[in-house]
């Protein structure tokens, strides 16, 4: 199981007292899942996962370590010992090239976008339509049954929104220590001593 699948899950159960501040799997609420992260692509090769409660930790030599947010990638595994604080997925990111390409029926909504210079949330319909579609038609008023398809189709849209919404993509924030992290043929190794009793 893929670590996206799994916080897909958790945050879609019924279980919201897993959840912390802002809908985030953080500290204590992680350890009954233990498990099930070390058996995650991710996480399965690590020698132990630790669960932390706080943000700032301290070393067995009294230094403080602030624990670090990482944007997980596709390749991304831990190794080694892992102290782990938060899982978390990012907000709705969307492609800019895909923002005017139709989704069906030649038509979109778009995610809200704000106006650079009034900050007031929009959303664009997209219809698309060949404008030679007119003279393709048999019957005697082609640019009225034109008007009529076009307008057929931005009540389906208007009636079913979702079907027509651009869909974005989400990727995965992790906030921990680890000892090894393995990007592609990337190896980033660090050694942590790390006081759990204190």
């Amino acid at each position: 199981m893929k670590l996206k699948e799994f916080i897909e899950i958790v945050k879609l159960s019924k279980e919201s007292g897993d959840l912390g501040i802002d809908n985030i799997l953080y500290g204590k609420n992680l350890e009954k899942y233990k498990d099930i992260l070390l058996n995650t692509d991710e996480f399965k090769e690590c020698d132990s996962l630790e669960i932390l409660e706080y943000p700032i930790v301290k070393s067995k030599n009294g230094e403080a370590l602030t624990v670090p947010t990482t944007k997980l990638s596709d390749v991304m595994k831990f190794k080694g010992k892992c102290y782990l604080l938060t899982l978390d997925l990012t907000p709705e990111m969307y492609d800019p090239n895909q923002l005017h390409k139709p989704v069906k029926n030649g038509a979109a909504i778009s995610p809200v976008m704000y106006d650079p210079v009034t900050f007031e949330p929009k959303k664009h319909i997209v219809l698309s339509w060949s404008p030679e579609m007119a003279q393709d038609m048999s019957g005697t008023n082609n640019e009225e049954t034109l008007r009529n398809d076009i307008h057929k189709l931005l009540d389906e849209v208007l009636d079913n929104p979702d079907e027509y919404r651009i869909k974005g993509f989400r990727g995965v924030f992790v906030r921990g220590l680890f000892e090894v992290i393995e990007r592609g043929d990337v190896t980033e190794v660090k050694e942590y001593d790390i006081d759990l009793k204190n």
